[in-house]
């Protein structure tokens, strides 16, 4: 496992690359798709997850700044957007082969643990939604899956959270109140990374590139104008994350 850290322009990206079984048979195949201009037998990313994935309105979300690039290179590259709004695991899982893996996909970057993670507090609930076991399990069946058909996994950490004023009716009550916004989202991301290093698998760590980047609560809602999705500031964080992972991965220029 080589750990690097790369500056983008926009922030300091911290992405840990790992050599999977699932690589060594398709990086050759894969780097020759993406270089072959003629536009035959695409190169699939396809991008999986909740409200930070899926489209919103005129907003250029990731997977749209991410197309937007590779047209411009020239690369025979498709990418899919496989977003659905208020998604969990369980969720995802239900649809995973739809919006996965029927697309055969080349690279799947999957993003999910902000609904995991949420407890209903307004309504009196005090657990997640999803347990940490659950989640863990959920993340582990589509890795799994995906090394399978020979594809190649990419987890995401999700952003951070951070209260604001719409907020507060659903969420600033215990154990929220009292512990902050992220204690339980936290749990969750590190989750993710124990299962990255764990199964080899390549992650970008959209929590820690915030984190790293806005320093306060108030810059925080800066880039998440309602407390948990991002701007497009945001999103381009989240792009040039993916854009550094697969220059690097794949040796493009």
């Amino acid at each position: 496992m080589k750990k690097t850290t790369l500056f983008s322009g926009l922030a300091l990206l911290s992405i840990t690359f790992n050599t999977l079984a699932a690589d060594n048979i398709t990086y050759e195949t894969s780097r020759n798709k993406i270089m072959d201009i003629d536009g035959k037998n695409k190169f699939k990313i396809v991008m999986f997850g909740a409200s930070t994935i899926a489209f919103r309105g005129k907003l250029k979300v990731a997977s749209m700044q991410l197309q937007q690039y590779m047209d411009a290179k020239g690369y025979n590259v498709e990418v899919i957007n496989s977003g659905v709004p208020g998604n969990n695991t369980n969720l995802a899982l239900a649809r995973f082969r739809k919006d996965v893996l029927d697309h055969e996909p080349d690279v799947v970057f999957i993003m999910l643990g902000i609904n995991d993670s949420a407890i209903d507090v307004k309504y009196g609930k005090k657990d997640p939604r999803v347990s940490k076991t659950k989640y863990i399990e959920n993340i582990s069946n589509m890795v799994d899956e995906l090394i399978k058909r020979k594809i190649i996994p990419v987890l995401m950490t999700t952003q951070p959270l951070v209260m604001t004023k719409n907020l507060e009716p659903l969420y600033n009550f215990p154990p929220y109140s009292e512990k902050g916004f992220n204690f339980l989202l936290s749990e969750y991301v590190q989750a993710l990374r124990d299962i990255s290093k764990e199964k080899s698998i390549d992650l970008i760590d959209v929590f820690k590139i915030f984190l790293d980047k806005y320093k306060t609560d108030d810059e925080l809602r800066k880039a998440l104008p309602d407390g948990m999705h991002p701007g497009e500031e945001g999103q381009t964080l989240i792009s040039e994350a993916i854009k550094e992972l697969l220059m690097n991965k794949f040796n493009l220029e």
